[in-house]
């Protein structure tokens, strides 16, 4: 019938779906389209979207009430998404799966509580889907649901949700990508002598898109350019953990390998040079013994005329070095050449690899 209204979920493909199931990187089981997933998967998966860390450390304020990997993550949605809902944090509930107007909320909390973007700016109108009622306009629940409404979230026509079905992985994905093309699923690090401070990173939904060596890396950036991706990383160097694995220890310890940029930066300002630099957590290695290999995106601001890079930051043997002027941006490789054994990572030590672009 050409005049029956599309269903939302439909304008994407199920490939697409997974990509983005998969570059969450969140989740414990394999994407199914038509695949359901259980309360406590769902609320660790949740919890590690708001923290952008699959190992976010809760247990220093909660405490579960029964034994599970999952039990603290089930506690806190208990206590706070689904609040009104009368959940009890036990294992038998814990393993039920879950519905769809149960995932929208706990989805749509974590988004509008996550620990790295403000959402505070958006409009409420205290409006929720025509399917769903709750009882206290307080809750945490109510507030998630709201949130959901505001941003227009939907899956189906005449934004239909289908509340009481469970959820599927297929319709699961398509609530979190709305929310990642708005509000990012990653973050990169940005810092300059003046600024630091978090950057939403959007993931890129076709596959067709990717570069050629997708595989390599935990996910796939709308704002990266593919030969960023597919220019090699840490050539010649003997890497430890390559770039899906160190992805996640770079994103936990972020504060300390990014603040070394600031010095960088704050001793370049000192002599006239304004430069700024992007920190992605996908796109590093670790070295054995030398610390890490980050792949960065470096952008000049103001700067006294014949400035070189190498007045901002030493180069590695046989890298050759350039004048730098206003407006440029180009990335590049730079290595810690130190052995991490502490909290503190000292910015001297950074040289420049390889310029990219």
């Amino acid at each position: 019938n050409p005049d029956a209204k599309r269903n939302f979920i439909d304008n994407f493909t199920d490939d697409m779906y997974k990509n983005v199931y998969n570059n969450l990187d969140i989740f414990d089981t394999e994407y199914v389209s038509n695949g359901n997933i259980t309360y406590e998967e769902l609320s660790a998966a949740a919890l590690r979207y708001q923290y952008k860390d699959r190992a976010p450390a809760l247990s220093y304020y909660f405490k579960p009430k029964y034994d599970g990997v999952y039990a603290i993550y089930w506690d806190i949605m208990c206590s706070y998404a689904l609040d009104e809902k009368g959940y009890i944090s036990t294992k038998e509930a814990a393993d039920k799966f879950v519905t769809v107007e149960d995932a929208l909320a706990m989805v749509s909390f974590v988004a509008k509580n996550n620990r790295h973007i403000d959402t505070s700016g958006l409009a409420e109108s205290g409006s929720v889907h025509p399917e769903i009622a709750f009882k206290d306009s307080s809750s945490y629940y109510s507030s998630a649901v709201k949130f959901a409404y505001d941003y227009g979230i939907s899956l189906y026509s005449d934004g239909k949700l289908n509340t009481k079905n469970l959820i599927t992985k297929k319709e699961l994905s398509c609530i979190f990508m709305q929310y990642a093309i708005m509000l990012g699923s990653e973050l990169g690090y940005y810092c300059s002598a003046d600024v630091a401070e978090h950057i939403p990173l959007k993931p890129r939904m076709d596959s067709a898109t990717y570069p050629a060596n997708s595989s390599m890396y935990s996910s796939i950036a709308q704002e990266i350019p593919n030969y960023v991706y597919e220019t090699p990383l840490a050539e010649g160097k003997k890497i430890e953990f390559d770039a899906i694995k160190y992805a996640e220890t770079l994103k936990r310890h972020a504060y300390m390998f990014t603040k070394p940029y600031f010095y960088i930066a704050t001793n370049a300002k000192e002599k006239g040079i304004n430069v700024a630099f992007t920190v992605y957590p996908a796109l590093a290695v670790g070295i054995k013994g030398q610390g890490s290999v980050c792949r960065v995106k470096f952008e000049v601001g103001t700067v006294p005329e014949g400035t070189k890079l190498s007045d901002v930051i030493a180069l590695s043997a046989g890298v050759t070095d350039r004048v730098i002027k206003e407006g440029d941006t180009f990335f590049m490789d730079v290595a810690e050449n130190q052995q991490i054994v502490s909290a503190y990572v000292d910015y001297k030590p950074f040289t420049i690899d390889q310029i990219i672009g």
